[in-house]
């Protein structure tokens, strides 16, 4: 008799069972100082505004936020945000 459970374990394959089981959520890896620009992007600040506080160039800040949308499949700071909270990288 075939398995229909998927590779999460007791989650019915999608289409013959519960529907979002225990919905897995991704493993996302992201460095200390990207974890420090989002939590500054959810207080609302600019990336100028971010560069001033971190001493580092607003370029720099860029590249970052470029690596956490990327990382976390977004397509801009708010979403990134909410991404985040969403996958507890960061607290609400």
């Amino acid at each position: 008799m075939p398995n229909s459970m998927d590779s999460f374990g007791d989650c019915p394959v999608k289409g013959q069972g519960v529907e979002n089981c225990g919905e897995m959520k991704p493993s996302v890896s992201l460095s200390r100082r990207e974890l420090e620009v989002l939590n500054l992007l959810k207080l609302g600040k600019s990336s100028w505004d971010i560069a001033r506080i971190l001493g580092i160039s607003e370029r720099t800040v860029n590249y970052h936020i470029g690596n956490i949308m990327r990382k976390l499949d977004v397509i801009n700071r708010i979403q990134a945000v909410y991404e985040a909270v969403n996958l507890d990288l960061i607290d609400q």
